[in-house]
């Protein structure tokens, strides 16, 4: 038995490949055996790896019957190989799943490799194997055919409403084409993940984010029950929709007290969505129906008049600072309206910034709380680690964090470099001031315990617009504002933020004709609720 093995992620099969394939096998007696090895198996929701397992193993069989039906004395195995990126024993990784899946033994005496990517290729070859380079020319150091990945892309580039008439879907295996022309939805979905502009290309609205760190964060007993009492009696039991879910920890806290009603969880990560599934996979959402989308919720995702109650848990800020600022946020409240039915309700649960946000006022920032920095040591500031960070006074890491705020997009252009935190430094009786505005410090001492994701909260705004804004914002969508004393639609400072991340290193003043007033910490979170 001769082996061929076939590492990818196998996003498609094409024409070239069976082609080629056969090329190489035609002059052989031996019973010729492809292993397809599915990389990075685990993973999906990017446009790095768009699709599900189930559909590349679909289409890798497909492909092998195919194979079958030229030459008869082919087989083929379908080998799936988690995710671990390309890293230096990325072969031998690779190999030994294999091995360990199928019970063989894989050398340069029984098998050969099919692997046009040079990296893989070159270390393939550095353990003795003989390379199958298909679309690369090895002698010209240059592509000479299509890769999977450069098609896969001109065809979801391409004309969304027929795939047929895609830019270089006739360059597919026919095994391939019928694949896709059978799963319109799974088009569908690839097309979708390729084209949002909110994704980077690992599937997550940014790449300096610690997913267990925030999901701990989101998720952690008494932050949870915080957030659970903030929103369950504006419930409307029926169909419940928890929009930016991250890993479900809020559903599951909801199912316990409501286990009746159908929920789905959106969010737009693929790191979330799968934390989700496993925690199904594990029964923490007890007997409840329960689905999971990983979607853009900024885009219409549901039927008109079909949602119940569509919870907004931290993303609203999430959508003004990674998409379109306040055109998004309105554009979004308008497709909630559609979606939610009569009597229905939208709860928003988010951060806010206070009523009088271009108010002057004067921050007097702990400086004994850590290491002093003066301003102009903290510009060309790299070491962002959380044990690092924490070190820093609070007065410190406000220098800091004036000089990160909104850094990443001003860079890229999608933010006004006047958005920057201007300030200015005022001495009074030998106390030192910070001297801006209330949003201005508001969006630091909101955030300037964030450590663990220091560069991915710097870039997000939680200030921009007050509880009055919102209460606009919500009625020009059309919902009507439902109040009920202090349980529902409200503005509040969290006393536990209060109490471990403000007093005794923030303390703010405005300047009156008697010199400098104590005044309140702003308004930390909303619960604004909407019916129809």
């Amino acid at each position: 038995m001769k082996y061929i093995l076939f590492p990818g992620r196998h996003l498609l099969t094409t024409a070239f490949q069976k082609k080629y394939i056969l090329e190489q096998i035609a002059n052989s007696d031996e019973q010729i055996c492809i292993i397809f090895a599915i990389t990075s198996a685990n993973q999906r929701g990017s446009r790095y790896n768009p699709l599900p397992l189930w559909v590349r193993a679909l289409g890798v069989d497909r492909f092998g019957q195919e194979l079958q039906g030229t030459k008869p004395t082919i087989q083929y195995r379908i080998v799936p190989v988690p995710h671990f990126g390309l890293v230096e024993n990325f072969t031998e990784l690779v190999i030994k799943y294999v091995q360990d899946s199928l019970h063989i033994d894989l050398h340069p005496e029984n098998t050969n490799i099919l692997c046009s990517t040079q990296a893989l290729a070159k270390r393939f070859r550095k353990n003795n194997f003989i390379v199958y380079d298909a679309e690369f020319n090895i002698n010209t150091q240059e592509y000479t055919e299509k890769t999977p990945n450069e098609i896969l892309k001109n065809i979801i580039e391409s004309d969304f409403t027929d795939i047929e008439k895609a830019d270089d879907f006739s360059l597919l295996s026919l095994s391939g084409q019928s694949l896709w022309k059978t799963l319109p939805q799974v088009y569908a979905h690839v097309h979708r993940l390729w084209n949002d502009p909110l994704l980077t290309e690992s599937g997550s609205l940014t790449e300096t984010r610690d997913y267990a760190t925030y999901a701990y964060g989101m998720g952690h007993n008494q932050l949870l029950e915080f957030k659970y009492q903030d929103v369950k009696d504006a419930i409307i039991p029926g169909r419940i929709v928890d929009e930016g879910c991250a890993d479900g920890s809020l559903l599951a806290r909801i199912i316990t007290d409501e286990p009746d009603s159908d929920y789905i969880g959106v969010d737009i990560t693929a790191e979330f969505i799968a934390r989700c599934q496993e925690r199904q996979r594990l029964g923490d959402f007890g007997n409840s129906y329960i689905n999971f989308y990983q979607r853009n919720i900024t885009e219409e995702i549901f039927k008109e008049n079909t949602i119940s109650t569509t919870l907004c848990n931290s993303t609203t800020h999430e959508i003004y600072s990674y998409g379109n600022g306040e055109k998004d946020i309105h554009a979004y409240l308008a497709h909630k309206y559609k979606q939610t039915q009569a009597g229905g309700r939208i709860i928003i649960r988010d951060v806010v910034g206070p009523e009088d946000k271009n108010k002057i006022i004067y921050a007097k920032l702990s400086d004994t709380d850590g290491e002093n920095m003066r301003p102009e040591e903290v510009k060309s500031w790299s070491d962002f680690s959380p044990e690092t960070l924490e070190g820093l006074s609070t007065l410190s890491r406000f220098y800091l964090y004036a000089e990160t705020y909104l850094r990443d997009l001003i860079d890229a252009g999608r933010r006004d470099v006047q958005e920057k935190i201007n300030y200015s430094i005022e001495k009074i009786d030998d106390t030192v001031y910070i001297k801006t505005s209330f949003k201005n410090i508001t969006e630091y001492i909101t955030k300037k315990d964030y450590t663990d994701n220091w560069l991915s909260e710097s870039n997000e705004q939680f200030a921009f617009w007050s509880f009055s804004e919102w209460e606009q914002a919500l009625e020009k969508a059309g919902f009507s504002i439902v109040h009920n004393g202090t349980t529902y639609s409200k503005a509040y400072t969290n006393q536990w933020i209060v109490e471990n991340r403000f007093r005794g290193s923030v303390e703010l003043f405005e300047k009156t004709e008697q010199g400098l007033t104590t005044i309140p910490y702003p308004p930390t979170n909303m619960v604004l609720v909407g019916e129809k």
